[in-house]
């Protein structure tokens, strides 16, 4: 499997992929800390999942989950936040 991930805060993002490598060591694990890099890499890449912060600074993770579908329409998003009043919207 090849999974993105997204987080602003790089030791998040870290502790992440680090995780995601416990659990699949087989995957491919592509980790970015913006928004616009992972987009632009999406585009060009075969992603089975993404795991995406949704406040990424001045990026939007809900958006970029919108932007990702629309390029890769079977990808699965999996949103990775500690705040609770985003539950609905995701």
């Amino acid at each position: 499997m090849n999974f993105l991930v997204v987080d602003d805060e790089y030791l998040v993002l870290q502790d992440l992929e680090d995780n995601l490598k416990k659990v699949r060591p087989e995957s491919k694990i592509y980790g970015f800390t913006s928004a616009n890099e992972a987009l632009a890499f999406a585009q060009n890449q075969p992603l089975d999942a993404a795991l995406l912060d949704i406040e990424l600074g001045y990026a939007n993770g809900l958006v970029l989950a919108k932007q990702l579908k629309d390029c890769q329409p079977a990808i699965h998003i999996i949103f990775v936040t500690s705040y609770t009043k985003y539950a609905i919207d995701a």
